[in-house]
């Protein structure tokens, strides 16, 4: 599910889980409901801009080997295109069916013109808050499912999954993350602090 689309009902957030089985038993694994979720007050959904929502649990997550946070980048800048970065989900596979554990794969950054080349047909645009990857070279890439996922760019969250493509793994694909700039880190600091 899209971040920015979450449906009004009582919602669980699963954290240590490798398996994607809601009832499957790993140790470390914590499930907690969220009390309330904060859309960004300029959220666009037709052209997925400021395309963040912040979920305040019930409680705090321990953290552990299973649980971790991550820094935040704290330099802003944006990320160069050709960086390495990383994402993780359980979305759709190659076999066209939800991940039944936890992937990760490596993708290269694009930057914004090529990836508005590559989202042309979709009849979408990416802004200056966006950062855009391509496919890896064994076609690994992000897919529906995915959507919320992290971009992690030397071990430093850098923004998270918002759309891309309505194809997988395409060689000419882009996957495109709401980048962690300023003005959301300052949001995210604001609406926390309450």
């Amino acid at each position: 599910m899209r971040m920015g689309r979450w449906p009004d009902e009582k919602l669980l957030v699963v954290l240590g889980a490798h398996s994607h089985d809601l009832y499957a038993h790993e140790d470390g694994r914590q499930i907690i409901s969220v009390e309330q979720y904060i859309r960004h007050p300029k959220y666009k959904s037709t052209k997925f801009y400021n395309d963040l929502l912040l979920l305040k649990l019930s409680h705090a997550a321990r953290t552990g080997p299973k649980v971790k946070t991550l820094p935040v980048s704290k330099t802003y800048k944006d990320v160069k295109a050709g960086r390495v970065c990383e994402t993780a989900g359980w979305g759709l596979t190659e076999k066209r069916e939800s991940a039944k554990y936890l992937m990760e794969v490596k993708v290269p950054t694009i930057n914004r013109e090529e990836c508005n080349k590559r989202l042309e047909k979709e009849n979408l645009t990416v802004n200056g808050n966006m950062i855009c990857t391509g496919v890896g070279p064994g076609g690994e890439d992000s897919c529906y499912g995915d959507s919320g996922g992290p971009l992690i760019c030397d071990g430093v969250l850098r923004g998270v999954l918002s759309f891309g493509n309505k194809r997988c793994g395409m060689s000419n694909g882009a996957a495109v993350y709401t980048r962690l700039s300023k003005e959301y880190l300052d949001w995210i600091h604001k609406v926390t602090a309450k």
